[in-house]
């Protein structure tokens, strides 16, 4: 809507078989010029109506491809020329790093066609680019945005849940970027046809609020050690780990509120449209309200993920009393450091012992942070109550209960495995189960215990939606928006 394309020529450096291109219909095709990396790619081109596919390792070195035009071989440059047509470069390029290249490929491909100089650039990539040093890649090309739209590739291009944006370049006309103030367009696919859904405005010169509390948990590792975190491949959300090392990312006493503050703020909504969460919060760990806090503690613990252990010691968390499990103060574990070698709740030396009860006294729970301790407690008698289970330990994490549930036991629920299947006894995957969630729980336990489970993600799931909120309200989110669910 922004050009007529009858005033450019089209080319792509990374067209694959032109599925980009064919959006602009048949007639046009002849004016779009496409370079890919595989020759079977430029034969399909071929086949789809694109006569000028050529197969070029496109970063290779700085030549620029060439096609036959007119029985003379030119590069794209010339072909606008003779067709007093100006350039306009399409591509949706690879995201990711390669040895070799100084920058992820998508930023590669950027730079070396801005040595084009077209008059427009289409760009497709991760939304999250202008959120990180990427951008100055774009401010130091002196181009403007005239067009930044971003949807969910899962619609747009068959993708896993990831947002995409569509930014269109102009030499000439558009908005400077201003990364105070960096304006996007959400459209979603519904009923086949793209719908606009919300114009957010990003400050990306707010500090990033992950990253401030990880250089909390960096700066608070002395203390005893209870296992380790690890930052999972889809981002910035912590994994509470139960393989303890002395290596790396070391969970101790006194960096264990961080660790949980982190997990439970990054399992939220808001994370949906970026690859890694430290883009989205912003803002300083002062700016959180006690009450968030604890509200993320509680998430932290009962959404998955949640087992420590301290080498030969076992110390899975347990956040319940021995009182409210019905259970003797003793069959609760309490940790000892390394050199303690003393009966449980008996002291000889001056450090005190870890106990995860005594941790989560010092905060204050609202109602909803209660309701899921609460629902937690019930699923906790549930597993300990019931005969099926054996070799049952007070000490067991909801993380493993969970795995029990869900028929990880050897001994239980014999019936969900298969021949060709045995990942369910030997992995901790949910992969080759059936699962504990909302939707397949009831086919997990009896009838008569199912809506305890659901009472359980009820609640859990409103306590997600007050974190989401408060994260608004408080400010600690990239951008601010109205109508929140």
């Amino acid at each position: 809507k922004h050009y007529n394309m009858d005033d450019f020529i089209v080319f792509d450096p990374c067209a694959g078989v032109g599925n980009l291109e064919n959006q602009f219909g048949k007639d046009y095709k002849q004016y779009c010029y496409l370079s890919t990396l595989e020759q079977m790619d430029v034969d399909i081109s071929n086949i789809k109506g694109f006569e000028n596919a050529v197969q070029f390792d496109y970063l290779k070195d700085d030549k620029q491809p060439k096609w036959m035009y007119k029985g003379t071989e030119l590069d794209i440059n010339e072909i606008c020329k003779r067709e007093n047509r100006k350039l306009m470069i399409i591509m949706n390029p690879p995201y990711q790093r390669k040895k070799g290249f100084d920058n992820n490929l998508a930023i590669e491909f950027f730079n070396k066609v801005l040595k084009l100089k077209p008059q427009v650039i289409v760009f497709y990539y991760m939304t999250e680019s202008f959120l990180r040093n990427e951008i100055e890649v774009y401010k130091n090309s002196g181009y403007k945005v005239v067009s930044h739209i971003f949807s969910n590739a899962k619609t747009t291009f068959l993708l896993s849940e990831w947002s995409i944006s569509q930014v269109i370049f102009d030499k000439d006309k558009g908005e400077e970027i201003d990364e105070s103030k960096i304006k996007v367009d959400r459209y979603e696919l519904i009923k086949n046809n793209f719908n606009y859904i919300n114009t957010y405005c990003y400050d990306n010169k707010r500090p990033e609020l992950m990253s401030d509390i990880d250089k909390k948990i960096k700066a608070n590792e002395k203390g005893l050690k209870i296992g380790n975190y690890s930052y999972m491949s889809s981002g910035y959300s912590i994994n509470l780990t139960n393989k303890s090392s002395s290596n790396h990312n070391l969970i101790t006493t006194n960096n264990l509120l961080y660790c949980l503050l982190s997990k439970g703020l990054v399992f939220n909504t808001h994370n949906k449209y970026f690859e890694r969460n430290q883009y989205v919060h912003r803002g300083t760990i002062k700016l959180i309200s006690e009450e968030l806090k604890s509200d993320a503690i509680i998430m932290a613990i009962f959404y998955k993920n949640c087992a420590f252990t301290n080498k030969g010691y076992k110390n899975y968390i347990m956040p319940f009393k021995a009182e409210e499990l019905g259970c003797k103060k003793n069959d609760l574990n309490v940790l000892f450091s390394e050199n303690n070698n003393s009966d449980l709740f008996i002291q000889d030396n001056d450090e005190k012992p870890f106990d995860f009860r005594d941790f989560l006294s010092q905060f204050k729970f609202s109602k909803e942070a209660k309701d899921l301790y609460n629902a937690a407690l019930e699923i906790f008698k549930f597993y300990h109550n019931n005969n099926e289970y054996s070799n049952k330990d007070w000490n067991d994490s909801f993380y493993d209960i969970t795995n029990t549930i869900m028929g990880k036991d050897s001994l239980s629920f014999k019936e969900l495995e298969s021949d060709n299947d045995t990942r369910i006894t030997k992995t901790k995957t949910t992969k080759g189960t059936r699962g504990f969630a909302r939707t397949t729980i009831k086919y997990i336990v009896n009838s008569e215990f199912v809506p305890m489970f659901i009472h359980f993600f009820d609640v859990r799931d409103v306590l997600a939606k007050k974190i989401n909120k408060q994260l608004v309200d408080q400010k600690l989110l990239l951008w601010e928006r109205e109508n929140i669910y």
